[in-house]
């Protein structure tokens, strides 16, 4: 951090809430807006990762320099982990949602229209005030494996998410 010399400029610091990484939650749904299995009321969603931005840019060369340009975007994902109860709920959804609504048990490959679902990202103040509600239509990107362990412990699933658009978003 950078030193701050004036006192002025230490107590303006100081009266700064600054963002902490526990406020937020996450919830995983089908089309309807219903939740997976048992978890109605919260989602055990441990860490995600939401991309909000993605600018990529152009080089130019120029007679000494090289100079960079605004181009264009690439794909939001959102990486999501994720407990998963004793019933294997989640992952159970999750890879029956691949296999049969998107690849339909290998027939066929759905169109994105009919394979999307609903992820909601919710962020909090430090108050627990609502301070921003987006829903994205989402589709699976990439593998989910099963990991088992010879010792006792919870099991943890990661998955990635390609962003199709945003459903709703309430805030900022």
């Amino acid at each position: 951090m950078a030193k701050l010399e004036n006192p002025l400029k230490m107590e303006h610091l100081r009266s700064v809430d600054f963002a902490q990484d526990h406020l937020w939650d996450a919830k995983l749904m089908d089309k309807n807006k219903n939740p997976i299995g048992r978890f109605t009321d919260w989602f055990p969603a441990t860490s995600v990762v939401e991309n909000l931005a993605t600018l990529n840019n152009h080089e130019i060369e120029g007679f000494i320099s090289t100079y960079s340009v605004p181009l264009s975007s690439s794909e939001f994902t959102i990486d999501l982990s994720f407990y998963d109860d004793v019933e294997h709920s989640i992952t159970y959804w999750i890879s029956d949602w691949i296999n049969n609504g998107i690849l339909n048990g290998g027939q066929a490959i759905s169109t994105a229209e009919s394979a999307k679902r609903l992820l909601q990202i919710r962020k909090f103040t430090a108050q627990h005030e609502l301070l921003s509600d987006k829903i994205y239509w989402v589709i699976p990107d990439g593998p989910l494996d099963f990991e088992g362990h010879s010792e006792a412990g919870s099991h943890e699933y990661n998955m990635t998410f390609k962003v199709l658009g945003v459903h709703t978003s309430v805030g900022h």
